[in-house]
């Protein structure tokens, strides 16, 4: 019988009123009339009420179309205000009204160029309105950088309107564009002296004041004072607050807010500022919910966008964060924030080269940003271009001489091209003379990576001086000491960084480890149950009572019943559920994985991760169309993410969609041409259509991008294994394993030795691997197999023993040594049997192997029962059938040892195994 295993591997927002019945009540007309005069008194809301009421009764009114827009656009819900003056022009509102009115809204929604083509060449009937235009049309030209235009409309409108306030402004805008930031103000100063109720006048005057002249002061004083006159400015509102904000008046800035909030609670403006403080406050989910009200307009705002993506960062969806930024780019490419933020998130992916291209328009820059060019060096490290790299830090360094970061990260350059020593006296200097920690972190790195414990201890401690109070150093010093085993000294440094910050989870973390380390699991429940009890939402807390319940030793049913309480205490935390769909995929129950990724995805509906968990688990379930659909959707969303198109081929395949499943795979390395797992797929795929070539091309193109990594050779010796060519592929293992160390190509490694006869090179190889790496199960597991396939049963078990001595409870190895037991006559079996069930409840060949454990020990009616439970789960597996009917012979039960055999025998060739169940049927 064979061995029965199992692997285990600023814009607008809608504006919403209650629905009124039309049947009855005022006329649109009263109902239009009485609208403006709450407009006249101030009354915006009831305004609304009363436009909303008007279109009701006739939704095609164009009059009150206008005047919803226009009084939206009052509001500061410009988008909403554009879209039904659109409506009023289309139909057939006067245009002399409208345009004007639509020509503003779009200035203020940023549409330059699509305000120009629409409207340049507009001429309306009545001089005040196309002045009115004019200005507009001024303000988009500025914008657009043809500063002439911009000048010559804006002259015009003053000729049409003498003194019209919109001309001068951008005739003011024009003056400050060219840095005479006086002559600017003399402008306004003019305007206002003959409107000194202008809102927009004054609000000008406080942007240039704080823009042109820094002067926060005297912008802060301009902008209340037309507040003081106008208490319904939002623009003067979102002015001092950002003023506010911008000097750390925190308080203040909140004050404002409120204010903000009760005159116009539902405004894009008082929303964005909202989700700002939400961000500060760290109530990351709250801001998550408030950007996602102000991007789903068509015109979504970019410091929205930059919010929102920022949040994302923060929630660990980075991919979402790309998405977000990636529209912010759109909407207006010179964006540096989002640049770099962007920039920063592909390095986190390992895709350097697309950093490189997205920090591009920062670096063709007359004075690239310090941090723009530490970035910079960032991404050249990745991609091994060690001198490139250091030279960017430099650069950084002298374009910002007072910020350490990029001095830090130069001498993390040296250390890398191999100059450990200098580097490491660099960052000693940096860190003696910064009061910041990141010279700190990186000395205290550099010295653990090569192994220099007693210089990271040191230098922890100069970290400890700086940070006297914060629970860092001692943290620190814990995990280094819990390393070295050192015990009570990592206890005592856990403990010290307690009593600095209580509820401090990474030292209740660490403290757990210890005492799971020490096998007083018992106390590390308790520990982190009291934590919980004190923070029942803390989601790494939650994650590591599932991760306890795994080591310490729980049956899966526990595992799972802690995983499933983690996710209803946080329903909202994606990690959560991905560590309980997870579980239950490697469990093998793949309709509770998608019932469970299912109930993710509704907790979750916008969380990309959490999609992409229920697209997996969709492919597991076997419900390849859901999947596809699943993945369409993610494509479609993050065109620019590997990962999604390599989920997209992976359903491709379950649905034999051979073409479609290598189009994705080239879409995704083209994506990141550093993904392993994408090249590898697309080798693969390639080698079995029989494209060998084009499978060595992308070998070979790996082994340029990066010499230092073994992926290149890693594939190379792939793609000779399947040629048969053992010295190619012996050859590309051997410099694959020199560069990356992977525990993959030591098991190719071996296997082609062994293949090729050269059992010494075989011997040795798997001597030092184990020797350098003892607990490598999976090696361990390799030589099992390949004991098993020699029918070496003896060494095939105490290779399977030596997993069970790292992992005393691993269901593989258990149930492989109970099999080989029965096998070689040993007793004993049933006990290690029923403990691989235990972690793997019902899983088909573990309950076959549990049922010959019981049959060779005399427990024959144990074993009919057993395995007759294995033919309920798997009623279709011959081989499972052919094991019960042996045992109902032995047991006597000849009818029902006869039924399982005849239908074992109506299978005819398509069971290898007739001979025996000939054999069978004569002794009945």
């Amino acid at each position: 019988m064979k061995s029965r295993r199992l692997w285990v591997k600023t814009v607008g927002v809608t504006f919403v009123l209650g629905s009124l019945q039309a049947c009855s009540g005022p006329s649109e007309t009263s109902l239009l009339a009485s609208a403006q005069q709450h407009l006249s008194q101030n009354k915006t809301e009831s305004a609304l009420i009363d436009i909303k009421s008007a279109l009701q009764k006739n939704s095609g009114s164009p009059a009150a179309r206008y005047l919803l827009g226009k009084t939206l656009l009052g509001t500061g819900e410009i988008s909403a205000a554009e879209l039904e003056l659109r409506k009023a022009l289309d139909a057939g509102y006067p245009e002399d009204l409208v345009v004007p009115t639509l020509a503003r809204a779009m200035l203020l929604l940023g549409q330059h160029s699509a305000l120009i083509a629409r409207f340049a060449d507009t001429r309306l009937g009545d001089p005040a309105a196309q002045a009115e235009l004019a200005a507009s049309l001024a303000g988009a030209y500025a914008q657009t950088g043809d500063t002439d235009k911009a000048r010559a409309t804006a002259e015009a409108a003053l000729r049409a309107k003498p003194h019209a306030a919109d001309a001068v402004l951008v005739l003011a805008r024009l003056r400050s564009m060219a840095g005479d930031n006086d002559g600017a103000l003399q402008l306004i100063d003019g305007l206002l002296q003959k409107e000194p109720d202008h809102e927009f006048g004054g609000a000008a005057k406080g942007e240039l004041l704080w823009y042109g002249r820094q002067d926060t002061e005297g912008a802060l004083a301009a902008f209340r004072q037309v507040l003081a006159k106008h208490p319904a400015s939002i623009r003067a509102h979102a002015s001092i607050i950002t003023i506010l904000f911008q000097r750390g008046q925190v308080q203040e800035a909140r004050q404002q807010l409120e204010a903000l909030k009760k005159l116009v609670p539902q405004n894009s403006e008082t929303v964005f500022f909202d989700a700002q403080f939400a961000f500060v406050d760290k109530d990351y989910n709250r801001a998550r919910e408030l950007t996602a009200t102000l991007i789903k307009t068509e015109q979504p705002n970019v410091r929205a966008l930059e919010l929102a993506a920022v949040t994302e960062v923060q929630l660990g969806q980075d991919l979402r964060a790309q998405s977000l930024l990636a529209q912010a780019l759109k909407a207006q490419p010179s964006l540096v924030l989002a640049r770099q933020l962007l920039a920063r998130i592909q390095l986190r992916a390992g895709q350097a080269a697309k950093a490189i291209e997205t920090l591009q328009p920062l670096l063709s820059l007359q004075r690239p940003a310090s941090t723009t060019l530490t970035l910079l060096g960032e991404a050249r490290m990745q991609l091994g271009e060690i001198k490139q790299a250091e030279a960017a830090f430099n650069q950084a360094a002298r374009a910002a001489p007072g910020d350490a970061r990029p001095r830090t990260a130069a001498a993390v350059a040296r250390v890398a091209a191999g100059q450990s020593a200098g580097g490491i006296a660099d960052l000693e200097g940096i860190a003696a003379k910064d009061s910041g920690v990141s010279a700190d972190m990186a000395l205290i790195s550099a010295q653990l990576e090569r192994g220099n414990v007693a210089a990271a201890l040191k230098a922890i401690d100069v970290l400890e001086k700086k940070q006297p109070t914060q629970p860092l150093a001692p943290l620190l010093r814990g995990q280094v000491l819990a390393a070295q085993r050192n015990v009570p000294g990592a206890k005592a440094a856990f403990e010290s960084a307690l009593s600095r910050r209580p509820g401090y989870f990474q030292a209740v973390a660490g403290l757990a480890a210890i005492e799971v380390v020490s096998g007083q699991a018992d106390e590390a429940r308790k520990r982190l149950l009291a934590f919980l009890k004190a923070n029942p939402k803390n989601p790494d807390a939650l994650l590591a009572m599932t991760e306890l319940a795994e080591s310490s030793g729980s049956a899966l049913p526990q595992v799972l019943r802690v995983a499933r309480e983690g996710v209803l205490a946080n329903p909202t935390e994606a990690r959560l559920h991905l560590a309980l769909v997870t579980r239950l995929m490697n469990a093998g129950d793949q309709s509770s994985a998608l019932a469970a990724a299912q109930a993710a995805a509704a907790a979750l509906p916008t969380d990309s991760s959490v999609q992409e968990l229920l697209g997996r688990a969709q492919i597991a379930a076997g419900d390849g169309q859901q999947a596809l659909s699943t993945y369409n959707t993610l494509v479609s969303l993050q065109p620019q993410s590997a990962p999604y198109q390599m989920g997209l081929a992976t359903v491709h395949l379950a649905l034999k969609d051979q073409r479609s499943a290598m189009r994705a795979l080239r879409k995704a390395v083209e994506l990141d041409p550093h993904s392993t797992a994408a090249r590898r797929n697309l080798v693969a795929m390639l080698l079995t259509a029989g494209q060998a070539e084009a499978a060595l091309d992308l070998a070979r193109e790996a082994q340029r991008l990066d010499g230092r990594d073994g992926t290149g050779w890693s594939l190379e010796g792939d793609i000779a294994i399947r040629r048969r060519d053992w010295v190619a592929a012996s050859t590309a293992l051997k410099a694959a394993l020199e560069r990356s160390k992977a525990p993959d190509d030591a098991l190719k490694l071996h296997a082609v030795y062994e293949t090729s006869g050269r059992t010494a090179d075989a011997k040795r190889l798997a001597a030092d691997w184990l020797k350098s790496r003892p607990n490598d199960v999976t090696f361990r597991f390799h030589l099992g197999d390949l004991a098993l396939r020699k029918q070496d049963l003896s060494v095939a078990e105490s290779h399977y023993r030596s997993v069970l001595a790292v992992q005393p409870r691993n269901p593989l190895a258990l149930n492989n040594v109970a099999w080989l037991m029965v096998k070689q006559g040993k007793p004993g079996a049933v006990a290690l049997a029923e403990q691989a069930n235990a972690q793997l409840p019902d899983r088909v060949p573990f309950l076959d192997t549990l049922a010959m454990a019981q049959a060779a020990e005399g427990q024959l009616p144990k074993a009919l029962e057993t395995q007759r439970r294995a033919l309920a789960r798997s009623p279709d597996d011959p081989v499972i059938r052919l094991g019960l009917a042996r045992y109902l012979v032995r047991a006597g039960e000849k009818q029902g040892a006869r039924t399982e055999l005849e239908k074992l025998r109506a299978l005819g060739d398509r069971f290898a195994e007739q001979a025996e169940v000939t054999n069978l049927l004569k002794t009945l």
